[in-house]
């Protein structure tokens, strides 16, 4: 009988134990790197970044950094001054820190971007409208990211 209660203890040590090995655990948000914050600043010329009228959602939790989910809309008044003209996604941590520039034909209504993107690690990506009238309007999300993707900088 005690050989059997050891090899049930070990089949439930093994059975409770995490599937994931500490060392590649999803982690919290580093900051920003410096890559990302010279990136914003030659954005931004000093500009301020407003909130509002753009929405940036992400997979809150993705298996792979190499296709994580991104949904842009923005709200787009037309024939006026404050139209969106480009949209930019910014990461925080990834080598490259512009993941993608969106350029918007004038009179075009609300827009919706959906697309997949490539995180390094656990972070924040940033999405920034830029109007007709130089005004910026951002909105950032968090995907946490289980296994990195994009690891050199080419």
């Amino acid at each position: 009988m005690p050989p059997m209660m050891r090899r049930r203890s070990v089949l439930l040590g093994i059975a409770a134990s995490p599937a994931i090995p500490y060392s590649s655990r999803a982690q919290t948000s580093a900051p920003p790197s410096t890559v990302f914050t010279v990136a914003l600043a030659e954005l931004t010329k000093g500009r301020e970044l407003k909130s509002g009228r753009i929405r940036l959602e992400t997979s809150p939790l993705a298996e792979s950094g190499s296709s994580v989910e991104c949904k842009i809309t923005v709200e787009n008044a037309l024939a006026t001054p404050d139209q969106v003209r480009t949209i930019h996604l910014l990461s925080e941590q990834n080598p490259i820190a512009t993941i993608a520039r969106f350029h918007i034909a004038p009179d075009t209504g609300d827009v919706l971007i959906e697309t997949s993107i490539r995180l390094r690690t656990t972070q924040h990506v940033h999405a920034i409208a830029q109007m007709a009238d130089g005004a910026l309007y951002a909105d950032k999300s968090e995907s946490v990211v289980l296994l990195a993707a994009c690891l050199d900088a080419g």
